[in-house]
């Protein structure tokens, strides 16, 4: 009788070794895919939202809750009057045609900004905060809100892409920028029904305008050079 009480402990601490090989290893925490991150966490923002915030050397991912976009009659007849203040004295330029636009359609506006044939595939940097290193020669639509950006410093690779939700219709936006576009010096190209590009010596500009929801339009400003 002894004997076998002296062999319980044993019995038990081998009960314990054996459920600790047994335990399943806690699984690894994987990364999340970054297209999937950026489709599921890009904020909107407003461009009154951007007024406060420094572009820094290195671009800061911005977190924010902001309102939905607020596109009533007021808005839009409000933007079309500061439109027309931008581009006034500017001589009117005809449509431009084109056949399909190559890389218009791309799901992400760092992808679309292959059109500027700038040697970038790949190298732009997602983050809303290159919105604020557009050139001012290249105003945002009044009362836009900001959907997207990105770009890069990069050696050879000098550019900036932005996308944004205009309160009017594709047609106004695109007449819009072509007047900007010549006004400052640029020779125009189309690149579709509604794109072109512009070149003015080693600088490029492109303009992508979709269709959004509710008839308004969408729209890419992008630069390079």
């Amino acid at each position: 009788m002894i004997r076998s009480v002296r062999l319980v402990p044993l019995f038990a601490w081998l009960a314990l070794a054996a459920c600790a090989r047994a335990a399943p290893e806690t699984p690894r925490r994987t990364e999340l895919d970054p297209a999937v991150a950026r489709a599921i966490m890009a904020p909107l923002l407003a461009d009154p939202e951007l007024a406060g915030l420094e572009a820094g050397p290195d671009p800061v991912q911005l977190d924010a809750a902001i309102p939905p976009d607020d596109f009533a009659p007021e808005t839009v007849a409000a933007a079309r009057d500061e439109a027309r203040k931008l581009v006034a004295g500017t001589r009117p330029q005809p449509p431009l045609r084109g056949g399909a636009c190559r890389g218009c359609d791309a799901l992400f506006v760092d992808e679309r900004a292959a059109v500027l044939d700038a040697g970038c595939r790949g190298r732009l940097t997602p983050s809303l905060a290159w919105s604020l290193r557009l050139p001012a020669e290249l105003p945002v639509y009044p009362r836009s809100h900001l959907r997207e950006a990105a770009g890069s410093d990069a050696p050879g690779c000098l550019a900036r892409a932005a996308s944004f939700i205009a309160p009017v219709a594709g047609d106004e936006v695109l007449a819009f920028y072509r007047a900007v576009a010549a006004s400052a010096g640029f020779a125009l190209e189309p690149l579709g029904p509604r794109a072109f590009v512009g070149r003015r010596g080693a600088q490029r500009i492109a303009v992508i305008v979709r269709s959004a929801e509710g008839g308004f339009a969408q729209f890419d400003l992008m630069t390079a050079g």
